[in-house]
């Protein structure tokens, strides 16, 4: 899963995995955080996503990191906001009022870059990258977060009868990635077949992965 692939997305409108309301699940589960008002949440790989928005309305701050410059151009614009862009390094950072944005290889970002994290909603990151990168990925967001908690969003389904994304993950290979410093609590299993207009099951888990 090449980075042009994601530019490609944004760059034709290819964007059916953009959601056009806060994600239910994350409203549902926020309280799970245990956040203060205030505190600064992460949405990596984020898009244009009105989860955004919807925590800055509810009185947090939001990071968030995205390959595809596009992307938060149209989130600015659509949030009504004049982002402050600066280059640092090989990433950019548009920055408004609570909200940060970081743009750039995933890889590139440091945990001087982000800032203070108090936790994190990962609903299409980790569903997005091939297994290859899933490890790599994983580690990465744990060691520019100090390992704060996470809510995750993941599918599990028969891989062979869809290329993906998403892809799907089990229980197993979460624990490989999360176990040496988390928690995984599932919290909500359902099937989610007729949303993804796929003829197999496909069920959406969501974790809450707490540090132990």
């Amino acid at each position: 899963m090449q980075a042009e692939f994601w530019e490609n997305c944004w760059k034709n409108d290819n964007i059916g995995f953009h959601e056009h309301e806060p994600n239910p699940i994350f409203v549902r589960n926020l309280s799970r955080l245990k956040l203060k008002l205030g505190d600064r949440v992460l949405i990596p790989l984020c898009g244009k996503t009105l989860d955004i928005s919807w925590l800055l309305s509810q009185g947090y701050k939001v990071a968030g990191i995205e390959l595809s410059e596009i992307a938060i151009q149209q989130l600015f614009d659509e949030m009504g906001l004049q982002p402050e862009i600066t280059v640092l390094e090989n990433i950019k950072r548009y920055r408004a009022e609570n909200v940060d944005i970081l743009v750039g290889d995933f890889f590139d970002v440091t945990q001087e870059a982000i800032g203070h994290i108090d936790a994190i909603f990962d609903r299409g990151s980790l569903v997005a990258l091939p297994e290859d990168m899933r490890s790599q990925y994983a580690k990465h967001l744990q060691g520019i977060t100090d390992n704060v908690p996470q809510l995750l969003v993941c599918f599990e389904y028969d891989q062979a009868l869809m290329e993906g994304p998403p892809f799907s993950i089990t229980p197993e290979e979460l624990n490989r990635y999360y176990e040496s410093n988390y928690n995984l609590q599932l919290i909500e299993s359902s099937d989610t077949s007729s949303r993804l207009g796929v003829g197999f099951q496909c069920v959406e888990k969501v974790w809450l992965v707490g540090p132990r």
